[in-house]
């Protein structure tokens, strides 16, 4: 297993351990990691479709929020996972600006 892989599954993790754990310190390791999985496990060629799913999941994060017992717990998961995904977004962003920035 490759190192991006372990990265993104090691983010994944914390993202829902996150949702059910209300711990500053853990959110905070959330972002880092999701600045990682940015940075690494993002190729070229997929920044367009990762961005869109950065929006996208950020969008419909709340919408199970209304399902009966399982939406909170869902809803939850889907939050601290587009946290996780948003903070890789803006790795991707930057990742962009500076190979435009610098030819």
């Amino acid at each position: 297993m490759s190192t991006d892989k372990i990265v993104l599954i090691v983010g994944l993790i914390l993202a829902i351990i996150a949702a059910f754990v209300a711990n500053t310190y853990l959110g905070i390791a959330v972002v880092i990691v999701g600045i990682a999985v940015g940075l690494m496990c993002v190729a070229d060629s997929e920044q367009l479709l990762f961005l869109v799913l950065a929006v996208a999941l950020a969008s419909v994060a709340g919408a199970v929020d209304v399902i009966p017992v399982v939406g909170p717990y869902i809803t939850a998961i889907l939050t601290s996972v587009s946290a996780l995904i948003s903070a890789a977004a803006a790795a991707v962003i930057v990742k962009i600006i500076v190979a435009k920035a610098i030819p």
